[in-house]
């Protein structure tokens, strides 16, 4: 039989009320964790300076909120949910990489960022042996399909960057 295992949520869905409910679920359930694959998307969870953006600061932080929500120990994949121009680029990739070394997530992947972002992380995780982005999650429907279709058609050809839609 086949079922849906793959979930993804945020922390700005309901200012984390969807992580906590899709945690309770998963609690009510039963589920054998390995047989789930669990996303979350940090960038906002409310309006104050350290519940935003992509610094260190609100990674490891929001990481840490993001799993006690869902009372597990760690992710499958984190998304960064929005590009951020105010927070260096590689400040992002070391936090990134640190949340995957300290097993709070197995991969980490970008949403809604261009393609020229996704290519500058690359290079700097690849400059710095850091764990590279591995798929976006892009807007994909009938209306909006340049991304997925044009614009990273390269990412996913040399660099067999993934996807993951939304809407």
């Amino acid at each position: 039989a086949h079922c849906i295992n793959f979930f993804d949520t945020a922390e700005s869905y309901g200012f984390g009320i969807a992580e906590t409910l899709l945690g309770r679920a998963i609690k009510e359930l039963n589920c054998d964790r390995e047989d789930l694959v669990i996303s979350t998307k940090l960038y906002q969870v409310g309006f104050a300076p350290n519940d935003k953006m992509l610094s260190r600061k609100h990674l490891v932080e929001g990481m840490r909120n993001s799993l006690d929500r869902l009372q597990l120990e760690y992710v499958d994949i984190v998304f960064c949910h929005r590009p951020d121009s105010q927070t260096p680029l590689e400040e992002t990739c070391r936090a990134m990489d640190w949340l995957i070394e300290e097993g709070y997530a197995f991969y980490w992947a970008t949403s809604e960022w261009s393609a020229d972002m996704i290519k500058r992380a690359i290079e700097i995780c690849t400059r710095l042996k850091l764990h590279k982005p591995i798929a976006d999650q892009c807007q994909y429907n009938a209306l909006t399909r340049e991304n997925a279709e044009k614009n990273f058609r390269e990412l996913y050809e040399d660099y067999r960057y993934g996807t993951t839609v939304w809407s």
